[in-house]
């Protein structure tokens, strides 16, 4: 909570200690899906809120783990919704957002991009889903996300975020929301 909600200085004080925990979990086959999936929320709010206290290799390292929990099994399979989701988020938050620790450490985004559209849209935890839904925004906007080739993709994504938001889910902000219908005009002028 430090990490998330106290602040810079408390992020970068307590994110080298919730960082050696979110290692230890990560790493240690016998840690549970509850605790798994503490250590990747922790290591999203590292990735957001303290990525100094992130190196490159640690960070690759456990970014190698985030995919896996994201790609080895589709959403609609997992056993684990928030977990998931979380693992989602986290993805996105460590290479593939405007300021993400290892966004300029890896060139290729493709592999990643595409499993992070696949969990996509995040209806667990709001506030992730927020993030993660203007985070794709982010990435339509830089390139990352090809509008030609993603385009049926993308319609879902947005169909489900904005029917989601219509029934009271607060899963987008009212300005992704409408940067999201801006995704659909652009895909209806290039496709």
């Amino acid at each position: 909570d430090c990490v998330e909600h106290c602040g810079p200085q408390a992020a970068s004080t307590y994110a080298p200690q919730l960082l050696q925990g979110v290692v230890e979990s990560l790493n240690d086959p016998e840690s549970d899906a509850e605790l798994i999936q503490a250590a990747v929320y922790g290591l999203a709010q590292i990735s957001r809120n303290a990525p100094n206290a992130l190196s490159a290799r640690l960070g690759q390292d456990l970014l190698m783990k985030i995919y896996n929990l994201c790609s080895n099994t589709p959403k609609s399979e997992a056993d684990d919704s928030a977990l998931f989701e979380n693992a989602v988020s986290c993805m996105g938050s460590l290479a593939l957002f405007k300021g993400a620790p290892l966004f300029d450490s890896i060139p290729d985004k493709g592999t990643l991009a595409k499993s992070f559209l696949a969990g996509l849209p995040l209806e667990e935890d709001f506030d992730e889903a927020k993030v993660c839904h203007d985070g794709l925004c982010d990435m339509v906007d830089m390139g990352l996300v090809d509008i030609k080739a993603e385009y049926n993709d993308l319609l879902r994504i947005i169909g489900d975020i904005l029917s989601f938001v219509t029934e009271g889910d607060e899963v987008a902000s009212e300005s992704t929301c409408a940067r999201l219908l801006g995704i659909i005009d652009q895909i209806q002028q290039t496709v």
